[in-house]
């Protein structure tokens, strides 16, 4: 007859054996998303890579700066250039990746306070690619003169997210405090990108009254002629504002803040900094190089 207790056994060793089975195939499932996750990753990164190799940005004269997070050893971190970002990562360098200046005098993003450092994290959600996480504190600092100063013309492209509607800088440099003496770009609480100069000489110098979206990747271009500031929305005309005889120093250019206490709270993907206004055929050029890349509507 057969034995009660040894039939229980078998029964309870085949559960056994079947939830083994059944924890290594969902263990290999895991494993297996996990790598498609970041097999996907790699992919996208290799193809804005593509796009920035092939960038008209480095072709156009009178680049001064060229900031992007996607090329291998763009960020310094713990000492050592990062060939390949896969997880947040703290950053102390954003290398200057203009090729029209030789490498001893670029002006790199530096950050050499470890409390002051911001983050590189990887947009997995949306763009799919890194980007450069400031908040409270967070900035970097850049050589005196990286930001176009005085009454020279300038281009500017920021490819930026804010998280919720604040004072907050992007970029900026001068003698904050003083009329006319500051070249700044900035959200406002009101939702508005800002390009002042600063002082009652020129209101409040709102080039734009689009509303910012939060949470949201978009594409902003400064430019100034020496009669005009003008504002482009995502490559598209916005507004124009009557602007002559900036006094602008060279002092005090930053990434992540202006006026030392407007944080950005939010993402910087790509900024490019050109010291001239630039033909409208070259300027979209650039805008189009952006939209594809960072995939803005």
């Amino acid at each position: 007859m057969p034995n009660k207790n040894n039939k229980k056994n078998l029964v309870t060793a085949f559960s056994l054996i079947e939830i083994s089975v059944i924890m290594l195939i969902i263990s290999v499932m895991i494993a297996g998303l996990l790598q498609g996750g970041d097999l996907v990753y790699r992919m996208r990164l290799n193809s804005a890579r593509a796009i920035t190799e092939k960038s008209p940005v480095p072709n156009i004269e009178n680049l001064q700066a060229w900031f992007e997070p996607t090329m291998p050893n763009v960020f310094t971190s713990s000492g050592a250039l990062v060939e390949f970002v896969d997880t947040d990562l703290v950053i102390e360098k954003w290398q200057n990746l203009n090729p029209q200046i030789i490498s001893s005098l670029k002006s790199h993003a530096t950050q050499t306070t470890s409390s002051n450092q911001p983050t590189v994290k990887i947009d997995k959600y949306n763009t799919g690619l890194p980007m450069v996480r400031f908040d409270t504190n967070k900035f970097m600092n850049l050589n005196n003169g990286t930001v176009p100063y005085g009454n020279s013309p300038y281009t500017i492209f920021i490819v930026s997210k804010l998280d919720s509607f604040c004072t907050c800088g992007i970029i900026g440099s001068g003698t904050y405090g003083t009329d006319k003496n500051t070249n700044a770009f900035r959200y406002s609480t009101e939702g508005k990108y800002i390009n002042y100069w600063w002082g009652t000489a020129l209101g409040y110098d709102f080039i734009s009254g689009t509303v910012v979206k939060t949470q949201k990747l978009q594409l902003a271009t400064f430019e100034y002629d020496n009669v005009n500031r003008y504002f482009y929305l995502n490559g598209v005309f916005s507004s124009q504002f009557a602007s002559s005889n900036n006094l602008s120093t060279a002092l005090n250019n930053t990434i992540g803040v202006t006026n030392s206490t407007e944080y950005l709270i939010g993402s910087i993907a790509e900024i490019i900094i050109y010291s001239t206004d630039l033909r409208d055929n070259d300027r979209k050029i650039v805008e189009n190089y952006l939209i594809e890349k960072w995939g803005i509507k």
